[in-house]
């Protein structure tokens, strides 16, 4: 979730494809040594593409495993997605949001299915987020915190045990961006 609506990250791809899901995050838990909670689970995210550009680049739904849901809207207004508009939404009925957001935008994109394993470092909003998702071979990790310094720190950590390479395209481009 941002930070006072923006949110600041970065995402990156695993470099070694042989490493499985299990052992990046195992990897990612001692790297950064200092996280004081993790979560883990599997959450299905639904994607619609914005009518209005400057509005929003997508609107997510997401399903958690408790059965809420969360509403995203992202705009990538500074020229990329590490430093971009991020307002969220806590739904308690998904289910209903996903109707409501069929008849404003129609069918959605697509849905991806993700196993998910988060190091949250601190009150304020930084964590180390490993996921999976579901038919495809990469594993992601991403580094959200509230200063690009921080995440950049937290991400050379993360490098000393995991080789990574940054991907600059969110999720939505890389899965749904050339569909209508």
């Amino acid at each position: 979730m941002g930070y006072k609506n923006r949110e600041i990250e970065k995402k990156f791809i695993v470099a070694d494809s042989k490493l499985s899901f299990k052992e990046v995050c195992y990897l990612a838990r001692y790297a950064i040594v200092d996280w004081e909670e993790q979560v883990s689970g599997r959450s299905k995210d639904l994607y619609w593409k914005s009518h209005d550009p400057v509005a929003a680049d997508f609107i997510r739904l997401r399903y958690m495993p408790d059965g809420s849901g969360e509403l995203t809207l992202k705009r990538a207004d500074q020229g990329s997605n590490v430093n971009r508009i991020e307002i969220d939404v806590v739904v308690p009925e998904p289910k209903q949001t996903g109707k409501f957001l069929k008849q404003l935008f129609g069918d959605p994109l697509g849905d991806i299915h993700k196993d998910y394993f988060i190091l949250r470092l601190d009150e304020e909003d930084t964590t180390v987020s490993v996921y999976k998702i579901k038919g495809r071979s990469h594993v992601f990790i991403e580094v959200e915190a509230r200063t690009l310094a921080k995440v950049d720190g937290l991400a050379k950590r993360l490098s000393t045990r995991i080789k990574m390479n940054q991907e600059k395209r969110s999720l939505y481009e890389l899965f749904f961006r050339s569909k209508k």
